[in-house]
């Protein structure tokens, strides 16, 4: 009786080694190593891709923030420069006696420069370098 207990036990062990390879079989054409090495290589691309797509935007930013400030800071002297002509203006009212907040638009235009030399510089702040 053993002998033919060992042969079923014998058999049973091969069955199911046979189930086994056969599983194994079917994960491995599932997923071979060599379509998930493709797919890998293609995500690889992509975040390549999009690397250089943002590297691209990135230059295209510092260019246009370069260009932004070189702006403001041209807008800040003329202002400055309009701000002095106010003051010559000034002078010259004063030399002729005359209070130079009486004349017409005076007073508005040195408030407009100061406001145009604190905007210009300020805004630029709003676009930090990087």
């Amino acid at each position: 009786m053993k002998p033919s207990v060992q042969k079923i036990i014998t058999k049973l062990a091969k069955e199911q080694k046979k189930e086994a390879n056969v599983k194994l079989e079917k994960v491995e054409l599932a997923k071979k190593p060599e379509n998930i090495l493709n797919k890998l290589k293609a995500l690889d691309g992509r975040i390549d891709k999009g690397k250089q797509q943002m590297e691209k935007a990135f230059i295209a930013y510092r260019n246009k923030r370069r260009e932004f400030i070189d702006k403001m800071q041209t807008i800040r002297e003329q202002a400055v420069d309009l701000t002095d002509d106010l003051l010559d203006v000034e002078n010259a009212a004063k030399d002729l006696g005359v209070d130079p907040k009486m004349i017409n638009g005076y007073r508005e235009a040195l408030d407009m420069g100061a406001r145009v030399k604190t905007d210009s510089k300020a805004i630029q702040n709003l676009y930090p370098d990087v």
